[in-house]
């Protein structure tokens, strides 16, 4: 986790806070249709309420000039490795969690 490495060892930190946001805009649904093409077994995507609420997203520009390189892993790859995780922990998962979000 360079990020955190990265502050561990700095004696100064400059800010209290930090945003640690990749560059860019994604929607929620976009997110479930790369799980579901991804994915090995076919999945019904349910939208329990259509429309935009506020968003969530984050500038990173403070930790960019804090860090100078920074390198997020893209989409794609941590669903990969997510589902790789998922995969290796499957008995430690209650499923009912994954399927009713509150």
């Amino acid at each position: 986790m360079p990020i955190l490495d990265f502050f561990i060892q700095d004696q100064t930190p400059g800010f209290a806070t930090y945003n640690v946001a990749p560059p860019g805009y994604v929607e929620l649904l976009q997110v479930a249709q790369l799980v579901q093409q991804m994915g090995p077994h076919p999945v019904e995507i349910k939208v329990g309420q259509t429309g935009y609420g506020l968003d969530y997203n984050g500038d990173s520009t403070r930790l960019q000039h804090k860090m100078g390189h920074l390198r997020f892993t893209p989409l794609p790859d941590a669903i990969k490795g997510l589902f790789a995780y998922y995969q290796a922990h499957l008995t430690q998962i209650d499923r009912r969690l994954l399927l009713h979000d509150k």
